[in-house]
């Protein structure tokens, strides 16, 4: 009775009409007139394992740049279908097989990726979120038994997202942002979880000194 009771007031609550509250207009002095956002695949609207306009346009950057007034447009590097991928090609369920079969699982649609819609964009970026970034590709790190070169030449996102910049960081400054939005730091134990252990993972300590890095370069912009 007592937990029903509990979920009863949790849902009644939740469903609550705020449309009649009278908000404060916000205050402060912050500049949100050249919003940049930095990150992997979360920041980039990477979805069903791939990147596609159709996923970019609900990447969080750009939905939070699209609510503030005074921003400036929020460019992205968008990708025709079916997009490109980091694994064996954008995934969708197969319609005409049953939801309850075993064999109705996510399946290539396409082996061709797609290309950047806007080849002739010359102005960075101003979502540089690139699919399996680590923090140390932000400042161009080199890791143990992995530098930062060969990450970059084995991930199509870098050359897609930075162009010739070598590193989001550089991106990030010659943009001279007035907002950032950032997002890395996950993938350095989410591939260790998701590959079963076989890829490595960044130390604690390790991690420490990176993001501190990190931080010290987005606060030079």
């Amino acid at each position: 009775l007592l937990l029903a009771l509990v979920v009863a007031s949790v849902t009644f609550y939740s469903c609550k009409d705020y449309n009649d509250l009278d908000l404060e207009e916000p205050s402060g002095d912050a500049n949100f007139s050249n919003v940049v956002a930095v990150g992997n695949s979360l920041t980039a609207g990477y979805q069903s394992d791939a990147l596609y306009r159709t996923a970019q346009r609900y990447s969080f950057p750009n939905l939070i740049a699209g609510q503030i007034e005074t921003a400036q447009q929020f460019n992205q590097p968008l990708v025709s279908n079916p997009g490109i991928s980091l694994g064996n090609g954008r995934l969708e369920l197969d319609g005409s097989l049953s939801p309850t079969d075993p064999a109705n699982i996510p399946a290539p649609t396409d082996d061709s990726p797609g290309t950047l819609i806007d080849q002739e964009t010359s102005t960075p970026y101003n979502n540089l979120g690139i699919p399996g970034a680590l923090l140390a590709d932000f400042t161009g790190q080199d890791l143990p038994g992995q530098p930062y070169s060969a990450r970059r030449e084995a991930n199509p996102f870098f050359d897609l997202v930075l162009g010739q910049t070598s590193t989001q960081a550089e991106q990030l400054a010659s943009m001279n942002p007035s907002f950032v939005m950032f997002w890395l730091g996950n993938n350095e134990v989410l591939g260790y979880v998701t590959s079963g252990g076989n890829t490595p993972y960044v130390p604690a300590s390790s991690f420490q000194q990176l993001y501190g890095a990190s931080m010290q370069a987005v606060g030079q912009t």
